[in-house]
């Protein structure tokens, strides 16, 4: 899993020139979490115990606020949903 942090923070300092604005690679970075948090994939489809849960759901969590601290803003589920709903 650390190689896919590490693509987060790559692709950032490459796309990373105005503050606050989201290029489309900023938004698939984004994108990506919000899947890999909704409850289904979080859980593993109910496999995982809830410990994992909640550790995996923190690590995901600290990983999307990065992003938005390098990016100067709040960035919210509603927003990628809408890019996510568009590229669809």
């Amino acid at each position: 899993m650390k190689s896919r942090m590490g693509k987060y923070t790559v692709l950032l300092e490459q796309e990373h020139k105005k503050v606050g604005v989201l290029t489309p690679e900023m938004k698939e970075l984004f994108a990506d979490l919000s899947c890999q948090l909704s409850p289904e994939n979080l859980s593993c489809d109910g496999e995982l115990a809830h410990s994992k849960v909640r550790a995996r759901r923190a690590r995901l969590m600290s990983e999307w606020i990065r992003l938005e601290r390098q990016i100067g803003r709040k960035v919210t589920e509603d927003e990628i949903s809408d890019y996510m709903y568009q590229t669809a």
